[in-house]
């Protein structure tokens, strides 16, 4: 199990009993129950094979986490980026969105990563008209390697922050 604590967060591994939070926060993004489902069975599988993976945003002393910190390795169908890197991503609850929650945990996390799981790098990608995530890679450090395509087909700019840049803890 990961933990890992900033001035403000606690960032930890995601567990079986973070099922009905996840499937609120898919059904408000107009996802399902069972995508919800689906995403943390692959998120667990993920951690136990190897070693990393979501984390859940958490603000000591209330009780419903903030949002969550995706870190796995990207897969197929992502244009631009090659199944066996590392992507990072992050989902904020709405009513936390503006304070500063993404790029804390994500910065956190993404220097927890090249440090502790001594990785080359990590990616992102993100949508152009996605300005707050923009803001997000900017803050932490990483740098734009190009233009891609999600699985679904749009169009997506894709960051990566290397070893040797310092992410910024946010």
């Amino acid at each position: 199990m990961t933990r890992i604590e900033t001035e403000r967060l606690v960032l930890r591994s995601l567990r079986r009993d973070d099922r009905s939070w996840l499937a609120s926060m898919h059904v408000d993004a107009g996802g399902s129950i069972e995508d919800a489902e689906l995403e943390l069975e692959q998120a667990l599988a993920h951690e136990r094979a190897h070693g990393f993976g979501h984390l859940v945003a958490e603000t000591p002393g209330i009780a419903e986490p903030v949002g969550v910190v995706e870190l796995h390795l990207a897969g197929e169908g992502i244009v631009g980026i090659e199944p066996e890197e590392v992507e990072i991503g992050w989902i904020v609850l709405p009513d936390r969105r503006g304070e500063g929650v993404a790029t804390e945990a994500a910065g956190a996390v993404a220097a927890w990563a090249l440090d502790e799981l001594a990785l080359d790098h990590l990616v992102a990608y993100v949508r152009p008209e996605n300005r707050a995530s923009l803001r997000v890679v900017e803050k932490i450090g990483m740098r734009h390697r190009g233009t891609g395509r999600s699985r679904r087909g749009a169009r997506v700019e894709i960051f990566e922050l290397r070893s040797r840049d310092t992410a910024q803890p946010g």
